[in-house]
């Protein structure tokens, strides 16, 4: 793979391929969440979105048309694109509404435990040795000792490119296993980034290091690794070292005996590619334990306040009620009093006409 051309020749003749063939397994089967599968799979159209050589009116219509007569699969894929497209749409209108995203975490609740551009979400021990740049440093070039993470971030640094799946692992591995800020690795993920829109990489970053709120996104990189390249096909593309490492250990090669089992292995691994720079489950636990609890402690508050929201809301609605009762009764009381009043001026006029007549008889 390597790195896409710009122009909308380009574009063109790419939406025009997906629409022939490439898209139809677009959706099922998880090819566009392989970073071998989706190479081909996925349209590739985002840098041209993002520098602006072709529209997402231009492409919608030109999917819509296809739609139009497409069964089965195809129109499956076509509808999953479509829904891709419209989520583009909404998180860039999100960002747009809330720019400060940029720099601000949308849910703050362990911004205390940020010291540096590390949160600290357990003891220091379970960094290891490393530093904190030196943990930036192994990240941003591929050596934190983890194939698929290094194979992911070298692709992007060669190519610009790489699928959605894969950057969701990068984001969480920087922040639940590194924990670091996600706004430490924000500028080089941009940098990198050929088809950098700040409307999706701001939000999405938020997204994958727990700060959105609500969501809790963190990957095992190693299990990622196992599903998405069993056989490490893309880890050997891109992490050489790795490339005559027996296939049930590419993933893990930190398990590997001290010295190659045959001369085929060249020097020593361990000389050409590092150990793990942190403990995979050790440093996820903890930060994940952190993060929940936030999540839990803010989710209770807020019920709390909308029970208090519906207490008044009942409490309101209670006094509303007793004003109408209220209100019905002094009604009925003012309709029994005007009777009464009725009754009794109208027994008055009887009693007058009644010796009206008396009178007159008398007269007579």
């Amino acid at each position: 793979a390597e790195r896409q051309k710009g122009g909308e020749t380009f574009a063109l003749e790419l939406l025009s391929t997906f629409l022939e063939s490439r898209g139809e397994r677009y959706a099922g089967g998880g090819t566009i969440s392989s970073p071998n599968s989706a190479w081909s799979q996925c349209s590739r159209l985002s840098p041209y979105y993002s520098w602006g050589h072709i529209s997402v009116r231009t492409v919608v219509h030109a999917v819509k048309e296809k739609q139009a007569s497409a069964k089965g699969r195809w129109a499956k894929s076509l509808e999953a694109y479509l829904v891709r497209i419209e989520w583009r749409r909404l998180r860039i209108q999100d960002f747009e509404m809330r720019c400060w995203m940029e720099l601000r975490s949308v849910c703050q609740a362990w911004e205390h435990l940020r010291e540096g551009q590390t949160f600290m979400f357990g003891a220091p021990a379970l960094l290891g040795r490393s530093t904190e740049q030196e943990r930036i440093a192994a990240f941003e070039q591929g050596k934190t000792g983890y194939p698929m993470v290094d194979a992911c971030m070298r692709c992007l640094l060669h190519t610009g490119w790489l699928n959605f799946r894969m950057r969701c692992m990068l984001a969480s591995f920087a922040t639940f296993n590194l924990w670091l800020d996600w706004r430490a690795i924000a500028n080089h993920l941009a940098r990198i980034f050929l088809d950098f829109e700040p409307g999706i990489h701001y939000v999405q970053l938020q997204l994958h290091a727990g700060t959105f709120g609500g969501m809790c996104h963190c990957y095992s990189v190693t299990k990622q690794a196992k599903e998405q390249d069993p056989e490490g096909v893309f880890i050997r593309k891109y992490v050489p070292e790795l490339c005559n490492v027996p296939d049930k250990l590419v993933h893990e090669p930190w398990k590997m005996p001290a010295r190659p089992s045959t001369r085929s292995s060249g020097r020593r691994w361990a000389t050409r590619y590092p150990m793990p720079i942190v403990d995979e489950r050790s440093t996820a636990e903890a930060s994940r334990k952190v993060i929940e609890a936030a999540h839990q402690r803010m989710h209770g508050a807020r019920q709390d306040a909308e029970n208090e929201d519906y207490e008044d809301e009942m409490l309101q609605l209670a006094l509303k009620a007793s004003l109408g009762e209220a209100a019905k009764e002094e009604r009925a009381l003012d309709r029994g009093m005007s009777q009464e009043l009725h009754l009794a001026l109208q027994e008055a006029e009887n009693a007058e006409l009644q010796k009206a007549i008396e009178a007159s008889l008398a007269g007579g």
